[in-house]
């Protein structure tokens, strides 16, 4: 009867539901490449850089009258649930956006474009600032 009852329980407690992601203060920056994901130990999720939706920032070796922008989408999977969102350079614009109890700031995207070596998509890396 102890086996039937501790199975029982033992059951129980594991279907309840997804396991409880770890709380507690985050405050860290990860640099992401585009493509790819990176999994955020202390808050439990992934973070994955999806595309640059825009990259108009002034080339370092060129005169603008316009310092221009660059832009990210971004999906992040908390408890087996994907939410996209965007982020962008511009303070105008979504520096930061909150998923669920954490806050993703946008840090910089890398390389800074040149017109004598034009960015291939392959070699943006993306930091952001993850906060809880």
């Amino acid at each position: 009867m102890r086996l039937v009852v501790g199975f029982a329980v033992l059951l129980a407690t594991s279907c309840s539901g997804s396991p409880a992601r770890p709380a507690g203060p985050i405050d860290t920056d990860i640099t992401i490449a585009l493509g790819q994901s990176a999994v955020i130990a202390p808050a439990g999720v992934t973070i994955r850089f999806d595309a640059v939706t825009e990259d108009s920032r002034c080339p370092a070796d060129a005169n603008c009258v316009w310092a221009g922008r660059a832009g990210a989408k971004l999906a992040v999977v908390i408890d087996a649930s994907e939410q996209p969102f965007e982020l962008h350079s511009d303070p105008e614009a979504t520096r930061a956006q909150s998923v669920g109890d954490l806050r993703f700031e946008w840090i910089q995207l890398d390389p800074y474009p040149m017109v004598s070596r034009p960015t291939q998509p392959g070699d943006y890396r993306l930091t952001i600032r993850v906060v809880r």
